[in-house]
């Protein structure tokens, strides 16, 4: 043993040091040589005949340094680093051929390396959490039994096996959970503050600006097994209503706004006026559980006068926090040891359905709504089903893209390869084996590879903020903290020694398939009959096959700008020439809401009177920008059919809005200033609301709600019906 480990550190030094096992042998043959010539020479031999028999007696010097040099260094890495050193010396020498090949497969593995750092954080990247394999999330079947409820925010996702699930519960549903079941460890809710992105007014030091922010119960940073890198976490005793407001900050507000101050927990701040005190920062790769999140701040779970969940401010009698019919958080928890998803999925199930028989009464159906766990170890599924199908088709286009660059490769080094001919053909009449010589030339072809993976990674990683912006313009949410990771670098490693193994193998196959005698002669036709075509029909093969890439490529480009200019083209149901949007948020900075109304409509009266602004006017939600408002309708005197879809669209709009964006009223009147108070309860409806629920008759007079329940104060008057694209 001890022998084998001097002999190991001997040769690993021997390969460190880069020591010429060759010259070393070669000195101590010449120094064996020359004493045994003096020995023959004092024994009676010629200077000659002395030198012969010595020779002789030490041997085929060829046959002996394999087995020599195989005991100063690793014989095989030795063989690689003269492999690696010779092709840099053969691509130095031709350097227009070499930048290339290295340009163009750079460019492939860069795209190919961008666009898998998005999908690794999309759909692989687990959350830098403790064992995030052991979270699960709590969802409800959501799809074709729905609850009667005042209001369901929060996530919701398609699952191939329960169809359409949503991940929000009620909080008393959450406080049964956390007090009574035995199958979940370390249970804990959480829900955005407004829509999740920055619409919290955050003031420090006099300072104002716009975040992010959550709103989690006390067990969210322990169940988590996340710890602050300064402070302390939220904890239960936060959620007291007597409690002072306590605020965890992201790292990246703590660098940004903070300036990294060591001091930064203790730090008082107001969030829409509300006061809070900084009690801790999370650490550098934590933004959530949801990739997509931008989570600058997280809150307790409590009643704040300037705070609410996904926007939805309560009233002075329906809190958020005791209402049963409002499902707005959504729950997370682990396994307890020894507990299987069966077994887990059956004990809640019971508190869900008992918590639905005690508090909705939910419809009697034969399939009534079911809780779901869903593992959770890559952060909520939203983004990943959003961008899945994009992504995908990228990662096709972009991997079409490196199969062009490694035939363009294989071309040239092919032609290179021919060019080479004669000195294979020597090198093979010296003894080289075919073997050892495509090896050679694999080498040099991963070397090649390997650089332009090199040069790959950094055109990739400085794409990704490129991508990012893309897919954020075209509407798309995008995740936090894209960046090359292990696992990016593995991949990136992996397509670089693939693609030098792609383009590399035939070439070599087909440069050391040659006739020897006649390139000894000098004769270049060093290949006979079928082999002698056959690099040339490899190449015609690659060519082709390069070709009809790049058209398929190209009639993806022309459909792919054929369907945008369709887009651009295509009518959205209102005039959207010289309209100008922006947001403002009252409410963001504690603003009254019983004074909302007139704010808006001072502001609409200021910007109406601007010079150059002919129509101006607010709503709710902006048109195409894929947010809605739904809801469940009743209309007065109107019995649905059995399976008719009761479920609508609505949104809040201010005086002259159907004029402003060029939407015509087919029927009736639009609306104006005096429909803005809060006692005109009037509506506009679509053409195909209209056909649907009134058939040809007229809707104008007859009144809705905007509930299952119908409350008497709830009913609006339809007074008008617009024409939709």
């Amino acid at each position: 043993m001890i022998a084998w480990f001097r002999a190991f550190i001997s040769r690993l030094l021997g390969f460190l040091t880069g020591r010429d096992p060759d010259r070393d042998f070669d000195e101590e043959l010449e120094t064996h040589l020359r004493m045994l010539t003096e020995r023959f020479v004092r024994q009676g031999m010629t200077e000659e005949d002395a030198h012969y028999a010595a020779r002789r007696r030490l041997g085929n010097r060829a046959l002996v340094k394999p087995v020599r040099n195989g005991m100063w260094t690793f014989p095989s890495l030795e063989a690689l680093r003269q492999d690696l050193r010779y092709g840099v010396r053969q691509f130095l020498s031709t350097p227009g051929v070499t930048a290339v090949i290295v340009l163009s497969l750079a460019l492939g593995i860069g795209a190919n390396t961008a666009i898998f750092s998005l999908i690794n954080a999309v759909a692989l990247k687990k959350l830098p959490v403790r064992a995030p394999e052991e979270l699960e999330l709590l969802t409800w079947t959501c799809g074709a039994n729905p609850l009667p409820l005042a209001a369901n925010t929060g996530y919701k996702y398609r699952d191939k096996v329960n169809g359409e699930v949503c991940s929000s519960f009620s909080y008393p549903f959450f406080e049964q959970l956390r007090a009574d079941n035995q199958v979940l460890s370390g249970v804990f809710g959480f829900a955005s503050l407004g829509s999740g992105k920055p619409s919290l007014n955050i003031t420090i030091d006099g300072k104002a600006s716009l975040i992010a922010g959550e709103m989690v119960t006390g067990g969210y940073f322990s169940g988590l097994g996340v710890s602050p890198i300064l402070g302390r976490p939220i904890t239960d005793e936060d959620e007291s209503a007597v409690a002072a407001g306590a605020a965890v900050v992201s790292y990246r507000y703590w660098v940004d706004q903070l300036a990294r101050n060591p001091a930064a927990a203790g730090t008082l701040i107001a969030l829409n006026g509300i006061p809070f005190t900084i009690v801790g920062v999370a650490p550098a790769d934590f933004f959530g559980v949801d990739s997509q999140s931008a989570t600058d701040i997280w809150v307790p779970a409590a009643q704040w006068p300037g705070l609410a969940a996904w926007g939805k401010h309560p009233t002075a009698t329906r809190s958020l926090f005791a209402a049963q019919d409002q499902f707005w958080l959504t729950i997370m928890g682990r396994l307890r040891p020894g507990t299987t998803l069966q077994q887990a999925s059956a004990s809640l199930s019971v508190l869900f359905n008992q918590n639905l028989t005690a508090n909705l009464k939910p419809p009697v159906r034969p399939e009534r709504p079911r809780l779901v766990l869903m593992p959770v170890a890559t952060g909520l599924a939203g983004l990943t089903q959003q961008l899945s199908e994009p992504l995908m088709m990228m990662m096709i286009i972009m991997g079409l893209v490196l199969l062009i660059a490694c035939a363009n490769a294989a071309i040239l080094l092919l032609a290179r390869a021919t060019a080479r001919q004669s000195e294979i053909g020597v090198r093979l009449a010296l003894g080289a084996s075919r073997g050892r010589l495509i090896r050679q030339l694999l080498t040099e072809s991963v070397l090649l590879a390997s650089t332009s993976g090199g040069f790959g990674l950094l055109l990739g990683t400085w794409s990704i903020d490129a991508l990012l912006r893309v897919l954020s313009s075209s509407g798309e949410r995008v995740p936090r903290g894209v960046h090359p990771d292990p696992t990016v670098l593995g991949f990136t490693l992996g397509v670089s020694l693939l693609t030098g193994i792609l383009f590399g193998l035939t070439p070599s196959l087909c440069a050391t398939r040659v006739n020897v005698m006649p390139l000894l002669k000098g004769s270049t036709d060093g290949a006979s009959g079928d082999r002698r075509h056959l690099s040339l029909r490899f190449g015609n093969v690659l060519v082709v096959a390069q070709v009809a890439m790049s058209l398929f490529l190209l009639v993806a480009a022309g459909l792919f700008v054929s369907t945008l200019r369709n887009v651009r083209s295509q009518d959205l149901g209102f005039n959207r020439h010289n309209l100008l949007l922006f947001s403002v948020d009252p409410t963001a900075v504690n603003y009254d809401r019983a004074h909302l109304v007139n704010l808006y409509e001072r502001l609409r009266e200021r910007l109406q009177a601007a010079p150059g602004v002919r129509s101006a006017t607010f709503s709710l939600l902006t048109l195409a920008s894929g947010a809605t408002n739904t809801e469940r309708i009743s209309i007065d005197a109107y019995r649905t059919g059995g399976g008719q879809n009761t479920e609508i669209f609505w949104n809040g709009v201010g005086p002259s809005f159907f004029e402003t964006m060029g939407i015509p009223v087919v029927l009736g009147r639009s609306l104006d200033a005096r429909d803005m108070g809060s006692s005109s309860r009037v509506a506009l409806v679509n053409e195909i609301m209209s056909r649907y629920f009134f058939g040809g008759a007229s809707p104008i007079g007859r009144r809705f709600s905007l509930s299952a329940s119908r409350p008497p104060n709830d009913e609006f008057e339809i007074v008008g019906v617009v024409r939709i694209a």
